[in-house]
């Protein structure tokens, strides 16, 4: 995904078109050069227009606003030297220079030798900062013709020499390989060169070969070293990017956050509800339950028939009162009896099964035990537990209790 991206802001944002500048600083600043701007249709480059630079307001030109500049410059106080390495020493050996803070380097590196071009900072930045004073979309700055040699390739038989003198330059050529650059005392502009069907003016090659450098390369040329500018066509394709299209899409980014806030607003209000009507259920759930837990309840006393139930604790009460005979008194008498637990906080109901509590009074312990002798003999009769037998001390009187477990 992130390739698919790279590869559209390079396409779009680095433009089909391109200016190629060279211009020649005097000792007193006056300037003089060209500029050729390319174009680039269906994999191809033709020269779109050449203009003749006389001083820094050409640059005022709308024609110069908005397209990526390739520029070399040329000046008497560039020092140049031809080595077969450079290193470290290299500007104490050959420039005897032994503070390099002060200057901008280029080291233009080929196969049999580098070529090391140097200029006073302050020298070079006066005239760059009056290029940027115009808005101007600066992408690579060089000394001297070295993008020439982006062109060598490219040059047609019918035109292709071994040397080539390209303003103050002598350019050495063997077999597409570059042997030499030297400085010349004036130029003597030689023939034209033809590239593809197009033939290029003397004065016009070095501009040239700028901006052809722009197409073929993704960045500042892997021979050129130079610690002014390297910006390159990938840092300016991704720095138009930032400017042009980046606000559009921050604000599109802004009006997705905006319609995400709103949604989830939304949901979060459904959600809400949801939680409501969630709490009620639940309500109503622990509602369901208990009479749920109410009916087995009744379902366990009285059975599925409730009619049925009721018939069978009236013969049990039927059957324990005819068999009293006078013997004792029943004061109270209770089926499957309820009762009432409460733990934390919350108050437990439970049903006592097969389970008949009886109370009452006799005149004499041997009267009770008669009875509950006859009591074990019904057949509804488990057995009888938790008896109690206590005379009142004042009103001499037998009080008893117990209970009478039943069968299913």
């Amino acid at each position: 995904m992130m390739k698919i991206i790279d590869t559209y802001i390079r396409k779009v944002f680095l433009g089909r078109k391109k200016w190629g500048v060279n211009i020649r600083v005097d000792k007193d600043g006056n300037i003089h050069g060209y500029a050729v701007l390319l174009v680039k249709e269906k994999q191809k480059v033709n020269i779109s227009k050449h203009i003749e630079i006389s001083s820094v307001d050409v640059f005022k030109d709308p024609k110069f606003k908005g397209v990526p500049i390739y520029l070399s410059i040329e000046s008497n106080l560039i020092l140049e030297r031809e080595v077969e390495e450079y290193n470290e020493n290299t500007m104490a050996d050959k420039f005897h220079i032994f503070d390099s803070s002060n200057f901008y380097i280029q080291v233009a590196t080929f196969e049999a030798f580098s070529h090391i071009q140097l200029i006073r900072k302050g020298d070079l930045d006066s005239v760059i900062n009056v290029l940027r004073s115009f808005e101007l979309q600066l992408v690579s700055v060089v000394l001297g013709p070295v993008n020439f040699t982006s062109c060598i390739d490219y040059i047609s038989d019918e035109s292709r020499k071994t040397e080539y003198e390209l303003s103050q330059y002598k350019i050495v050529v063997d077999e597409h390989e570059t042997t030499n650059i030297s400085r010349v005392e004036k130029g003597l502009g030689n023939s034209n060169i033809i590239i593809g069907d197009e033939s290029i003016e003397n004065e016009l090659i070095i501009p040239y070969g700028n901006a052809f450098a722009g197409f073929i390369y993704e960045n500042i040329p892997d021979y050129i070293n130079l610690s002014l500018l390297k910006i390159g066509n990938v840092d300016y394709a991704y720095s138009r990017f930032l400017k042009y299209l980046l606000p559009s899409s921050l604000s599109m980014l802004l009006m997705v956050l905006l319609g995400n806030f709103l949604l989830l607003q939304s949901f979060s209000q459904k959600q809400a509800d949801l939680q409501i009507q969630y709490a009620q259920y639940q309500q109503l759930y622990s509602k369901l339950n208990k009479l749920e837990e109410q009916l087995k309840d009744h379902t366990k006393i009285f059975g599925s028939n409730s009619n049925i139930g009721q018939q069978r604790f009236t013969s049990y009460a039927d059957r324990l009162g005819s068999i009293v005979k006078g013997r004792i008194v029943m004061s109270s008498l209770i089926i499957n009896p309820l009762s009432i637990v409460h733990s934390n906080l919350t108050k437990v109901t439970s049903i006592g099964e097969n389970r008949i509590e009886v109370s009452g009074i006799c005149e004499s312990p041997l009267l009770l035990n008669a009875w509950l002798q006859d009591v074990l003999k019904e057949s509804f009769v488990v057995s009888i537990t938790e008896q109690q037998f206590i005379t009142d001390d004042y009103t001499n009187v037998n009080k008893f209790s117990l209970v009478i477990t039943t069968r299913n």
